[in-house]
């Protein structure tokens, strides 16, 4: 069953819901990933100290998810950064509340997100993931296309590879194309 979601652009005081699914994303979504001592020297404290320097800086968009007055997901993005031929905007990241999984925030998050991104002269999207990462079966399910890109990083000194995901024609008041 699908839950209804209020999708709506972040105010100030929305950063410490923010920290919090960030937080609670990195620790849950990437345990047996990365070292679980960097995941455990992750803290909504830190998270929110960025969460509220990027939406001062107002450098991209950033939209949340909303349950019961709460906060259970979020997606930031704006410009493809570097590494992204081919592409205009970049998804910077989507979480969503472990409680809040399989219910439709993030399909409602990433549509809201294309749309918002193709309204303002966006084109195409792409994102980076790890790897190793369980949650690439999401984009695919939405219509990501495996790119063939491929980016070593490290997190925690561990080293890791990020591959991009693509959707390659975004439109204004459409979900998915």
């Amino acid at each position: 069953m699908k839950t209804e979601f209020l999708i709506r652009d972040a105010i100030a005081l929305d950063m410490a819901g923010i920290a919090r699914v960030h937080t609670e994303g990195w620790r849950t979504g990437y345990a047996g990933i990365m070292p679980e001592e960097f995941l455990r020297g992750r803290s909504v404290e830190k998270s929110r100290a960025l969460w509220e320097k990027k939406f001062a800086e107002q450098s991209g968009l950033i939209l949340v998810a909303e349950r019961g007055g709460g906060i259970c997901g979020f997606v930031s993005g704006g410009k493809a950064r570097e590494g992204l031929p081919g592409f205009d905007s970049e998804l910077y990241a989507i979480y969503v509340d472990q409680n809040a999984r399989g219910l439709g925030a993030g399909a409602a998050l990433l549509g809201a997100f294309f749309g918002r991104q193709a309204a303002l002269g966006a084109r195409s999207c792409a994102l980076w993931v790890l790897e190793e990462n369980p949650s690439r079966k999401f984009y695919e399910k939405l219509g990501g296309e495996l790119l063939p890109l491929r980016k070593p990083c490290q997190f925690g000194g561990k080293p890791l590879v990020e591959v991009a995901y693509g959707w390659r024609a975004l439109r204004a008041g459409s979900l998915f194309s």
